[in-house]
């Protein structure tokens, strides 16, 4: 980027803060411990190594495939990650499904083998079939000085497409080849738009990303470097650190590229001048998966020891650490809104985590589509009360409001309201927080402080509870909080 506009690079950063932009490559802050938490979702159906798995950009829905070591087929699900309902997918008895990615629709998914196919999945349907001639004939020549030059065909080799992503607006579509070939496709004309060469390295392409903004085209392979592109122009540039081959890739939302390493460390890389601005040592063993979440504040990242973290981009802290696969983690993915994150593993699973209580992305316009819908219920307790039921002047207690999901979906940013009936304002009940995030089949009960001011009168006071969601799965009938306040307890 040119200097005359490095002052507008402010504007677009995330809501989450500057990210420090010192050059320098300082480690990150210790280590967070394991969390004790256990997944939310534990997802088996694969029963064989998961290559990877993808939340939708828009729900909760997650695509996953998944392959047999040493085998040529492959299985995909189409799932709830909020729940593990399995609502589709379709399998592959020929070939390997290597690469995986999501339109920013939502709607549409595209995945790689031999060709790379277009899929409206919610209709189940392909809609378009990119060939890729993924095929070449290796052939050697045998030279001797009496003998005619003799051509041998030696083999016919796949080069299976093995990575692919879509453009921010959706309207291209790049795949990398395990000959370290990137082609980029129109999703207009669907015309073959460019061939590229990653490097002198003709190693398997791991990953492809498009900035958010469209403007840059990065690829990673079995290499220590990593090409990125000028897009659509294909000025090409070579960022170097890392000291072991480069696994994964992700850009963030205000410009910043991710970097992971089998060296067990994440570079976090600025785009107007492609230096590192920060290293974080992440794994032991090698990183093996690195994501942004949607508003570019936080990343994630997986381990080939089997752990999955969650960092802060702005500084490097480790926020959050799980322990809960038995091999390597083959892919990591965040929900629409951070509230989830996805981790699949060559151990066969795929564990949903829930993120709600780390507060990761309180932007109400990134909250999940409501595909799968919650049903929300709710009971009305009271806490503090004496042996009568009754609160005396001066006292205080609480409300306890036991909410209920029982739908297909996730709740979300769930706000109660009261509000006072009757009675006057002699008994106050403050306003509780939001509940962030409730899953299906999950219980929270929330408390809402009540307090019975000195001069309260005996009697009945009412309350009116009103239960709210974000998508609009509220409880449809208002809740009733009933206290009864009796005379003052006197003294002796």
């Amino acid at each position: 980027m040119r200097p005359s506009v490095l002052l507008f690079l402010v504007l677009f950063m995330p809501a989450c803060g500057f990210v420090h932009f010192a050059d320098g490559s300082g480690d990150a802050s210790p280590r967070a411990s394991d969390d004790p938490r256990s997944p939310a979702v534990v997802f088996r159906s694969h029963g064989e190594p998961v290559l990877w798995a993808r939340f939708s950009p828009t729900d909760n829905t997650i695509l996953s495939s998944s392959s047999p070591d040493g085998k040529d087929r492959s299985s995909q699900f189409v799932w709830n990650g909020a729940s593990g309902a399995v609502v589709g997918g379709f399998a592959n008895e020929e070939f390997v499904d290597l690469a995986g990615a999501w339109a920013n629709d939502g709607r549409r998914a595209a995945i790689g083998e031999r060709a790379l196919h277009v899929i409206d999945i919610p209709a189940n349907r392909n809609l378009h079939t990119f060939p890729a001639d993924v095929y070449e004939a290796l052939r050697v020549l045998d030279i001797d000085q009496t003998m005619p030059v003799v051509n041998y065909l030696v083999e016919t080799k796949f080069h299976y497409l093995t990575a692919v992503a879509f453009s921010p607006d959706d309207r291209y579509i790049a795949a990398g080849q395990a000959n370290g070939l990137v082609r980029v496709w129109s999703m207009e004309n669907r015309a073959l738009l460019a061939v590229l060469l990653a490097s002198r390295v003709l190693g398997e392409i791991r990953d492809v990303a498009f900035s958010r903004d469209g403007r840059f085209l990065a690829v990673c392979q079995d290499d220590r470097d990593i090409p990125v592109w000028g897009f659509p122009d294909y000025r090409k540039r070579m960022l170097a650190g890392h000291g072991g081959s480069v696994t994964a890739i992700d850009f963030a939302a205000g410009g910043m590229l991710a970097s992971a390493s089998e060296d067990g460390t994440v570079r976090l890389w600025r785009s107007d001048t492609w230096r590192t601005v920060r290293r974080i040592v992440a794994h032991r063993g090698g990183v093996t998966d690195v994501v942004f979440t949607a508003d570019g504040c936080f990343l994630a990242t997986g381990g080939a020891n089997g752990t999955v973290a969650v960092w802060n981009a702005s500084t490097g802290a480790n926020i959050a650490r799980f322990a809960g696969h038995e091999k390597a983690v083959s892919s990591v993915s965040f929900n629409s809104n951070a509230t989830l994150l996805a981790s699949g593993a060559r151990d066969g699973a795929v564990l949903v985590w829930d993120l709600s209580d780390l507060g990761l992305c309180g932007d109400l316009a990134r909250t999940p589509a409501p595909r799968f819908p919650a049903r929300l219920s709710g009971s009305v307790f009271l806490d503090g009360a004496s042996a009568d039921g009754s609160f005396a002047p001066g006292s205080a207690g609480a409300v306890l409001l036991d909410l209920r999901n029982d739908g297909e979906g996730a709740a979300y940013h769930i706000v109660v309201m009261v509000t006072p009936d009757e009675g006057g304002a002699a008994v106050r009940l403050a306003a509780p927080g939001i509940v962030t995030q409730l899953l299906p089949g999950a219980k929270r009960l929330v408390e809402i402080p009540l307090v019975v001011e000195p001069d309260a009168s005996p009697g009945t006071y009412w309350w009116t509870i009103r239960v709210l969601e974000a998508n609009g799965f509220h409880i449809g009938r208002p809740l009733r909080a009933v206290v009864s306040v009796g005379s003052p307890v006197r003294g002796p």
